[in-house]
């Protein structure tokens, strides 16, 4: 997977059934192991932002009204996005959002995505935790200082992914990390990871 596209978002909780919706996306773009461009964009879904949420993120509910709308800004992350696979840190999560907000401007969203959360776990059993901040704090990763921003995460999301890519090569002798790989990766336990990236190394050549 030489390119890919992170995404995360600041939401206003976490149920897209009862009606929250994201008021901060960010977007990091990826390529052969380097950050090659970001988006970032607070946006107007027109929904009460709940007081713990604005202490959370920095955002409060003048400067998101003056945001521009969600669709304006989901159209622009759809078009940066285009093709490319996704990931994000907590993928349940995010990738819930994202469709929601996709079906809203009717473009199809991604069939799945790479949970960088779910593939931490398999390979760094050892940390204490898989917060960003604790991963990023494992790996001697810069972390960005201040409020909870989509941009902050997605920009650790980065790190982390490529910091995953690398020991997956390492630790597998691969060619490659294909996006196949991290997906079925991530769909198995703990206990059979391991043998599910040798299966897969097997049945796609690496």
């Amino acid at each position: 997977m030489n390119r890919y596209a992170v995404i995360d978002f600041k939401t206003t909780g976490p149920s897209t059934e009862h009606g929250d919706r994201p008021i901060e996306v960010a977007v990091v773009k990826v390529e052969r192991g380097q950050v090659m461009d970001c988006y970032h964009s607070v946006m107007n879904a027109e929904v009460p932002i709940p007081e713990a949420i604005q202490s959370l993120t920095g955002l409060s509910e003048a400067r998101i009204r003056q945001a521009p709308s969600a669709s304006k800004v989901m159209k622009a992350v759809a078009k940066l996005i285009g093709n490319l696979p996704l990931v994000a840190h907590n993928w349940g999560f995010h990738g819930r959002f994202l469709v929601g907000e996709w079906q809203r401007i009717q473009v199809s969203p991604p069939p799945t995505g790479v949970c960088s959360l779910l593939l931490s776990r398999r390979l760094y059993p050892e940390a204490s935790d898989h917060k960003l901040g604790t991963l990023c704090k494992h790996f001697e990763l810069p972390r960005p200082q201040g409020h909870l921003t989509a941009l902050r995460d997605a920009e650790m999301t980065a790190q982390v992914m490529i910091q995953i890519t690398q020991d997956l090569k390492r630790q597998y002798q691969l060619k490659r990390v294909p996006y196949d790989l991290l997906c079925r990766g991530q769909k198995a336990s703990k206990a059979n990871f391991a043998q599910a990236v040798q299966q897969t190394k097997q049945e796609l050549g690496l």
